[in-house]
């Protein structure tokens, strides 16, 4: 057995786990309940994780979970009122508050 992915999102494991399901690849979360322990035990160390089941699945995993998480590279926009970069799907410049509208010709 062989850890694949560790997340603080438990969603984006659960989503993982799915698809590698599908692909035939046995996997189980960890730590999917352990957010209890928080205050005792490091934050990091609370994190859920997917684990494989067959060591020889691993690489395929790893393969199909890279493939997952690899969306190309984030679009952004520049504010004209402050030039910070912002997310694409943002409407609002995060820094300055200014709309996409207006801050785009």
């Amino acid at each position: 057995m062989k850890k694949i992915l560790t997340n603080e999102n438990l969603f984006i494991l659960a989503n993982n786990k799915e698809v590698l399901e599908q692909a035939g690849i046995a996997c189980i979360i960890k730590n999917e309940f352990i957010g209890g322990a928080s205050g005792e035990l490091p934050h990091f160390e609370l994190w859920p994780e997917l684990w494989v089941m067959r060591d020889e699945d691993f690489e395929r995993a790893q393969s199909i979970v890279t493939e997952i998480s690899d969306n190309g590279p984030i679009k952004e926009w520049a504010c004209n009122f402050c030039q910070e970069k912002n997310a694409d799907s943002f409407e609002y410049c995060w820094n300055c508050r200014n709309e996409r509208s207006t801050s785009q010709p």
